[in-house]
């Protein structure tokens, strides 16, 4: 029901954002795409959800849902293991690198590839990646960084982020969950983890007077 609060059911997620003839509301669409993350039986799973979304007749020409769901893939992918980053990865990628989508959407994927390649949660656990994850990964890495460089300037909305999540990668420092603030999200700038609102002041003046 569209104006329930309770929790959909995966197969109720599954349903929306199946090829069908049936026409999805924007809010049934958003409300099941915010969520895949929660409901999901796997991280791999939700991503192959995700992407399915991006390319549903729910999400079709929809910059505001297409850009939600980069945006939900780079939260998932930031502490996903090595294989699914890469499946995120490679997606995420894809949709930077394509011009004919819109700015919006590019932006979203570059920020969520900046959380996406700077938070390894194998090496945090300290659990051994297997050889040809390793390899993939560091692929994507490569791969990823060479994108965010080529798309990056500090004039528009997308090479600003892109610029930014090149930034997070060269800073060792910067573990992902960089945000400025008390929401538990990953963002591609540096920024205070231990904010809280009486930083709010402190970090208008600074954000009004940078230098």
């Amino acid at each position: 029901m569209a104006g329930s609060l309770e929790a959909l059911s995966w197969d109720v997620i599954s349903r929306t954002f199946a090829e069908s003839e049936k026409d999805t509301s924007v809010e049934e669409a958003y409300r099941a795409l915010f969520q895949i993350r929660s409901q999901c039986p796997s991280v791999g799973e939700a991503a192959d959800m995700l992407q399915r979304a991006f390319f549903s007749r729910a999400c079709k020409g929809s910059m505001l849902l297409m850009h939600e769901v980069c945006y939900n893939m780079g939260q998932l992918g930031a502490r996903a293991t090595s294989k699914d980053k890469v499946k995120i990865g490679k997606f995420l990628l894809w949709v930077l690198d394509n011009e004919a989508l819109d700015e919006v959407t590019r932006h979203e994927a570059a920020e969520g590839l900046g959380a996406v390649t700077v938070y390894d949660v194998d090496a945090q656990n300290d659990n051994s990646h297997d050889q040809h994850e390793t390899i993939a990964l560091n692929a994507l890495r490569i791969d990823t960084y060479e994108v965010l460089q080529r798309n990056s300037n500090q004039e528009t909305p997308l090479g600003q982020t892109c610029y930014l999540a090149v930034k997070a990668i060269d800073d060792p420092r910067h573990d992902g969950r960089i945000c400025a603030c008390l929401f538990q999200s990953y963002d591609p700038a540096l920024g205070d983890p231990n904010a809280t609102t009486s930083d709010i002041p402190r970090f208008y003046t600074q954000r009004a007077d940078p230098l």
